[in-house]
Formats: structure tokens, C-alpha cells, sequence
């Protein structure tokens, strides 16, 4: 979803319009010059090149709304999995999926905070 996302944004760099496909050649031009080579399928190539699209993304595209929309999708989604996986599904949807109350509630019945959570007081 998120190469699909930087496929169909527009940018403006400079006031330029610019495709996406046009931002990786740059961005393998780029690397090359810095490292006389490019390898694009490899790890060392991928990490900097897609966090200098997301950068691209966030700065200079018409799609900024979107990126964060749909990170912040994917953090909620991963948070729930997390806590499925930490408590149980039982448990995790008594919580209503709230791992900080989870995770209070845990660290007061291990002992490890001082003041219930749970007081008013």
C-alpha cells in the first residue's frame, strides 16, 4: 500500500511537478554518485531510499494526509496485535484495547507502581 501511495502522489520540488518515478532516478543517481554503484534490491540500498520517499512524501506531495493516515492506522493496528499477543484476546477486549490502562493495571498488580491507577485520589 505504501509503494502504491508514493506511485500515485504528485510532488513539487522547487515549484517543479515531479512523479514518483522521477524521484527514483534521482535517488539512485544519487547513491550512485555517493557510492560509485547501486544495488536497488539491497537492504542497504531500500532503507535510505524509502526513507528519503517518505521524507519526499511527507515534504512534497500532494499525499501527506494520507501517509500519516495511514501510519498512524498501521501503529493502532500493530498496538492492538501486541497486546493480543502480550494479554490475550479475552483480555485485550476488556481492556477495549487500551494497552496504557493494560499495562498500569499489570505494573500495580506486580508491584512495580506505588499509587493505584485506579484511585481518584
Amino acid at each position: 500500500p505504501f509503494r502504491s501511495m508514493c506511485e500515485s502522489a504528485s510532488f513539487s520540488i522547487g515549484g517543479v511537478p515531479i512523479n514518483y518515478p522521477k524521484i527514483r532516478e534521482l535517488l539512485i543517481e544519487e547513491f550512485r554518485k555517493n557510492d560509485g554503484f547501486v544495488h536497488v534490491d539491497s537492504y542497504e540500498f531500500m532503507v535510505p531510499f524509502w526513507s528519503n520517499v517518505l521524507g519526499y512524501m511527507r515534504s512534497s506531495s500532494n499525499s501527506k494526509q494520507i501517509v500519516d493516515d495511514f501510519f498512524k492506522k498501521q501503529q493502532k493496528k500493530i498496538i492492538k496485535k501486541i497486546l493480543v499477543l502480550s494479554c490475550g484476546k479475552d483480555m485485550a477486549l476488556n481492556y477495549e484495547y487500551d494497552h496504557r490502562r493494560y499495562i498500569t493495571d499489570h505494573m500495580y498488580k506486580l508491584n512495580v507502581l506505588a499509587v493505584n491507577p485506579n484511585n481518584s485520589e
